[in-house]
C-alpha cells in the first residue's frame, strides 16, 4: 500500500521599520520570514502493516529578502542571505509486536550542509537514526 505526502509553504509580509542610514520609515520585510520550502514523501506499507519504507525530499529556497535587523544580525544570516538547500532521507522500520516498533532512518543522505533561515544554527549533516517504540 502506498501513500503519498507532502507540503508547500511560502510567506510575504512588510512592516515599517526605521532606517536610520535614510532617517525615516521604510517598507521592509517581516524579520526572518521563512523562504519557500517544499517536503515531499512516498511510504509503503505492507498490507498488515509490519513493515514500511518512506523516502523523503525536503527542499528551501535562497532567502535574500531581509529586513533591516536580518541585514544587521551577521550571526545568525550571512551578507546574502540564508542559502538554499534539498535534503533527501530514507527511513524503514518494522512493528514487532501489537505495542512495540522497530525503525531506521538515513538522514541527509547528500550530507548538505543547511540552515533553517534565521536560526543561526547549521543542521546536522548525514547521520543514522535507530529508534525503538514502545507503547505502555
Amino acid at each position: 500500500c502506498w501513500t503519498f505526502f507532502g507540503n508547500l509553504s511560502w510567506m510575504d509580509a512588510e512592516a515599517k521599520e526605521f532606517d536610520s542610514d535614510a532617517g525615516r520609515l521604510v517598507d521592509s520585510p517581516l524579520s526572518r520570514m521563512k523562504p519557500l520550502t517544499a517536503f515531499a514523501a512516498a511510504r509503503w506499507e505492507m498490507p498488515r502493516g509490519c513493515w514500511w519504507a518512506q523516502c523523503e525530499y525536503a527542499w528551501s529556497n535562497h532567502e535574500n529578502r531581509l529586513s533591516l535587523r536580518d541585514e544587521s544580525d551577521d550571526r545568525r544570516i550571512p551578507p546574502d542571505g540564508t542559502p538554499g538547500w534539498t535534503i533527501l532521507s530514507l527511513r524503514g522500520g518494522f512493528r514487532i509486536s501489537e505495542r512495540s516498533s522497530l525503525s531506521i532512518a538515513l538522514e541527509n543522505i547528500l550530507d548538505e550542509n543547511y540552515r533553517y533561515h534565521g536560526s543561526g544554527q547549521n543542521e546536522p549533516g548525514r547521520n543514522l537514526v535507530l529508534g525503538l517504540e514502545i507503547d505502555w
